[in-house]
């Protein structure tokens, strides 16, 4: 028996493995009765699969075939492979002989497709194996399972380039033209994102560049396209989807992806795992506000905290963003909404959370919950209906402290919810400015200080200058919205 396909339809389907409707890659049905009762008996019958020599490789390979797995046979029995499957999709196997063989590079692209993610990290799986047997009267076939271990590693990728990375397509004020680049923003180390209007109601077609070809108004195609990025197939609608480069280890060409539909979208681009998401971009709010059952639950205008918008004073990509530092108490429960007052609110089951911070969160119906008391920074996308809950992170920055980007100096937090927060003691005399570290947003748009003994944020341009000595320290306290420098 043979099982193989050609080489290079078995890699493009692979590869393209998210975008594959289910039939394309369906389940083995488990074997009937017959061989549930015979699993695991076939020693009685001098029969074993073990793992062979290649069972765990790192790509790329020699040799594309490889043996994966042997079947030892101590009697003469007619045997069939019936299937080899990994996370429960079939891997195309072959036998010669005894060794059981396929492609390295198939095996690779199913690896990569079912844990989306292209990163040279060993990947350890477990592949079942059924096969059967006829019996010692050449009549009835008897069906067993094995578990074969396999390990692989993909090919290197790409290494993130410093200068970060731009999209091209069919967007408003970005288009096909080189020197009006798209460019992206880092959100997290190595994974990019940028918002695009697409021009069209059909198929709006981009691609992804690396930054560091970009050489403002003067740039050209023949800068940009040495280090072009996108998929394996021309007009891939797919949302979630693996990336292909220049130079792609598998020799395939980068073609060109596209987005369905006119809109606002979010394109996020991850370049640890080489791989691409895209997202509708909802309208967010543009005011939000918390209560809960440590606010009255909002029974006058008062029982509502004012959520902090992310500055997008200069344009960005956070709209509808918005953040606060609170102090949670066991079991404390809260909601927010877009005014100070009911209508429109939402939490609990109508959020996808992630909790960062060891918070204990759950959802309490339409509420949210956390059950170990403490400070968090609670960041909420409006548009995308996420709350994401960290520890807090407050840092000084800029004159005060010595320098700007590398020089930011932690404040203490407070352990009951009256304390204070506290900075370092400033270094140098001069203008004190202060932050608080959210995922995707550069310090200013986070950033406040102190007027008048209350915590101000930054709304639009700079805020006027607050004059700091050395060895004075900033004191702010987040449950009173107060602070002073002394």
């Amino acid at each position: 028996m043979k099982k193989y396909i050609l080489l290079g339809t078995l890699l493009c389907t692979a590869l393209a493995f998210t975008s594959c409707s289910n039939e394309d890659y369906k389940d083995w049905a488990k074997p009937q009765a017959s061989g549930d009762a015979a699993e695991g008996s076939a020693y009685s019958y001098g029969i074993s699969i073990n793992a062979g020599p290649q069972a765990e490789i790192v790509m790329p390979v020699a040799d594309d075939d490889i043996t994966i797995a042997t079947i030892q046979s101590e009697k003469t029995l007619p045997f069939e492979i019936k299937s080899f499957t990994i996370n429960g999709k079939e891997l195309d196997i072959y036998l010669e002989g005894n060794a059981i063989k396929t492609s390295a590079a198939r095996l690779d692209s199913l690896v990569e497709a079912t844990n989306f993610s292209r990163a040279a990290i060993k990947r350890e799986m477990e592949a079942e194996v059924f096969y059967s047997v006829l019996d010692t009267d050449q009549k009835d076939s008897l069906t067993f399972k094995n578990v074969v271990k396999l390990a692989v590693t993909p090919a290197a990728t790409p290494e993130i380039d410093p200068q970060g990375y731009f999209v091209l397509g069919d967007f408003e004020g970005i288009g096909w033209n080189p020197p009006t680049a798209g460019f992206m923003q880092e959100v997290e180390d190595g994974v990019y994102s940028v918002v695009v209007t697409t021009t069209g109601t059909g198929s709006n077609w981009f691609k992804f560049y690396c930054g560091s070809t970009y050489k403002g108004e003067s740039t050209t195609w023949d800068d940009i396209n040495p280090k072009q990025m996108g998929c394996i197939k021309d007009g891939d609608e797919a949302t979630e989807n693996l990336l292909i480069w220049t130079g792609d280890p598998r020799g395939f060409e980068v073609k060109t992806p596209v987005i369905k539909g006119a809109g606002k979208w979010k394109i996020t681009l991850d370049m640890k795992n080489c791989t691409y998401t895209v997202k509708e971009k909802l309208a967010g709010l543009d005011d939000l506000y918390l209560t809960g059952s440590n606010y009255n639950w909002g029974a006058t205008t008062s029982d509502w905290k004012k959520v902090n918008a992310i500055n997008n004073n200069w344009g960005g990509t956070s709209e509808g963003e918005f953040w606060t530092i609170i102090y949670l108490h066991a079991g404390e429960m809260f909601k927010f909404a877009p005014q100070q007052g009911w209508g429109g609110d939402f939490g609990g089951t109508g959020l996808t959370v992630t909790d960062k911070a060891g918070a204990g969160y759950v959802d309490d119906g339409t509420n949210c919950k956390v059950t170990n008391p403490g400070w968090y920074l609670l960041h909420v996308k409006t548009a995308d209906m996420e709350l994401i809950i960290e520890k807090p992170k407050v840092y000084l920055i800029g004159d005060c402290i010595g320098g700007w980007e590398g020089f930011e100096q932690p404040f203490t937090t407070p352990t009951d919810e009256n304390g204070e927060f506290v900075s370092p003691a400033f270094t140098n005399s001069g203008n004190v400015r202060m932050y608080t570290l959210v995922e995707g947003a550069a310090w200013w748009r986070c950033e406040y200080n102190i007027f008048d003994g209350a915590i101000v944020i930054r709304t639009e341009g700079d805020q006027p200058g607050v004059p700091g000595t050395a060895g004075q320290k900033a004191y702010l306290n987040f449950t009173t919205m107060t602070g002073k420098i002394q």
